[in-house]
C-alpha cells in the first residue's frame, strides 16, 4: 500500500460526495411538500412528509461536514413539529410562517454544493 494511503478517508470522501449528489433531489421533494401544503394547508399527509423528510435531513447533514444545513432543516423539523402536535389542520398563517425558515433551508442546501 503506498504510504500516506488512507482507506478510511477516501471511503468517508466517497460517502460525502455521494450525500451532496443526492441533495438536489432531496431539495426537489421538500419543494415539492412544500408546495402541496402551502395550497391545501389541511393537507396532513404531505405535512407529516415534509416534516419527516426535514427530520431526515436535519439529522444526516452534520455528519457529512454541513452544520448550517443541518441546523436549518432541524429549525423547520421542529416548527412543523409544533404544527402537527395538533391533529387539527393548521391556519393558512401557520403554514406561512414556515416560508423563512424553508427560505433559510435553501439557501443552506445552495451553499453545501
Amino acid at each position: 500500500m503506498p504510504e500516506g494511503f488512507d482507506a478510511p478517508k477516501l471511503e468517508q470522501d466517497e460517502l460525502i460526495r455521494r450525500y451532496l449528489s443526492q441533495l438536489p433531489d432531496k431539495l426537489a421533494l421538500i419543494e415539492s411538500l412544500w408546495e402541496r401544503v402551502r395550497i391545501s394547508p389541511a393537507d396532513g399527509d404531505s405535512l407529516s412528509l415534509l416534516r419527516l423528510h426535514a427530520h431526515r435531513l436535519a439529522g444526516s447533514a452534520a455528519p457529512h461536514g454541513l452544520p448550517a444545513l443541518g441546523e436549518s432543516a432541524r429549525l423547520l423539523d421542529r416548527a412543523l413539529a409544533a404544527l402537527t402536535e395538533n391533529r387539527a389542520a393548521p391556519a393558512a398563517e401557520r403554514v406561512a410562517a414556515l416560508v423563512p425558515l424553508l427560505d433559510e433551508l435553501r439557501r443552506a442546501l445552495r451553499e453545501s454544493r
